[in-house]
């Protein structure tokens, strides 16, 4: 959708005006990496944190670094980086979507919409988390967290289903 309204971007704009539609000039500004003042700020951010990885890769800064020196770095992928290192940022996510790969299947073959929904959380907030500090949040990361374990435990239990029904 958004993709979309890049790319009418000119057409659009000149048959409304901007200025007069909030949700259209906030759409708009998603693509606008010169002027618009937060997204230049962002980029910023990401400049400098991405320097500072190169600087220490290894074994990043430490927990807690990214708020006491520059900001926020505007993307959790990028903060874990610089804090934790590379190395420790890519087991994290390995953890993560090797569970999400491995509980795929057991959610494809149920009709456990509590089990749907903390899937779909759990795509939205890592979606979300390449823009947005989505983490630090304590009540978004408990949900996050207790999501991954539902999804998780949900895979065993579907494993274990499947081999007692091949033992019957």
């Amino acid at each position: 959708m958004l993709l979309v309204l890049y790319l009418w971007q000119p057409t659009l704009t000149a048959k409304v005006n901007v200025a007069e539609n909030p949700v259209l000039y906030r759409v708009l500004s998603i693509f606008n990496w010169q002027d618009d003042v937060g997204n230049v700020g962002r980029v910023d951010k990401w400049t400098y944190y991405i320097k500072k990885i190169s600087d220490n890769p290894i074994l990043g800064y430490g927990i807690g670094y990214c708020e006491g020196t520059y900001g926020v770095a505007e993307s959790s992928p990028l903060q874990q980086a610089v804090e934790i290192g590379i190395p420790a940022t890519i087991l994290y996510y390995l953890f993560i979507f090797t569970t999400f790969r491995s509980s795929r299947r057991a959610i494809s073959n149920t009709d456990n919409h509590y089990l749907i929904a903390s899937f779909a959380t759990i795509v939205s907030l890592l979606v979300e988390s390449l823009i947005l500090q989505v983490y630090d949040n304590t009540v978004v990361g408990v949900i996050f967290w207790l999501s991954l374990a539902f999804v998780s435990h949900s895979r065993d239990e579907y494993i274990l289903f499947s081999y007692f029904l091949l033992y019957i």
